[in-house]
């Protein structure tokens, strides 16, 4: 099972790579945007595992109510 942490920085990777791919200025800046979100997510998520909490995400992907 994956942690919430490394989904997040996987799609936020993936995001960044579509960015590279888009063709109009409004596909860049919602690429942008969401690479950005799922950035914020994974730094958040690390946080919380410092702090002792360990979230994971579901074998399907889906994202789990811990993070």
């Amino acid at each position: 099972m994956e942690s919430n942490e490394r989904y997040y920085a996987r799609r936020a990777l993936e995001e960044l790579r579509a960015l590279e791919r888009a063709v109009t200025p409004e596909a860049r800046a919602r690429r942008l945007a969401l690479a950005e979100a799922f950035q914020l997510k994974a730094r958040q998520c690390g946080r919380d595992a410092m702090g002792g909490r360990d979230a994971m995400v579901s074998p399907g992907g889906f994202e789990s109510a811990t993070c």
